[in-house]
């Protein structure tokens, strides 16, 4: 089989998709720490809910920011457009869902706290026209981040995206792989 030349990978949109693989391992150790190794009333518990809640933030921003950066390749698949657009997509929604879904206070970089989504005016004012508590309407929310979205749905399309990864570098031998690890095609 020929190698194929990928097309170019600036460093600035390699060193952000690392940038959001390092965050989303720092979310999900620090989730796993919180869950696995300490309880609530224990001090590590509540840095680690900090650690937590930082890290997917930046997850958010710098999918948003990865999303804008993102060349338009005609060369890409339907099946690679679908895969990014549904990780991208649960990049965003896992933690806008974590934000709707709590019911407190959010400490922002140490320095800001962001106004839990129930002290929102107009998200108050909804569920109050909808005839339902904000409990009942932030339940859902709480269940995609804690459970579909983050321990299926993300796992399982990280999962597709190493296999795929995988697939370029050894089936299709096109040194995407190579490229996104910043080492270049030999």
């Amino acid at each position: 089989m020929d190698v194929i030349t990928p097309r170019p990978v600036s460093a600035c949109t390699r060193n952000l998709h690392w940038l959001i693989v390092l965050l989303l391992s720092g979310v999900y150790l620090s989730a796993y720490y919180r869950s696995y190794l300490t309880t609530q009333l224990e001090v590590s518990n509540w840095y680690s809910l900090v650690v937590h809640i930082n890290a997917g933030l930046l997850v958010g921003v710098f999918s948003v920011l990865a999303i804008v950066m993102r060349r338009r390749s005609g060369r890409r698949g339907w099946l690679a457009k679908l895969s990014k657009f549904a990780l991208y997509s649960l990049l965003l929604l896992i933690p806008l869902s974590a934000y709707m879904g709590l019911g407190f206070k959010l400490p922002i970089a140490g320095h800001w706290m962001l106004d839990s989504f129930a002290q929102v005016p107009a998200a108050r004012q909804f569920v109050s026209e909808q005839n339902m508590l904000m409990i009942t309407f932030q339940e859902p929310f709480a269940l995609f981040h804690q459970e579909w979205g983050s321990e299926v749905l993300l796992p399982a399309l990280i999962a597709l995206h190493v296999a795929a990864a995988l697939y370029h570098h050894f089936i299709l031998r096109d040194q995407t792989l190579r490229a996104m690890l910043g080492r270049g095609a030999d």
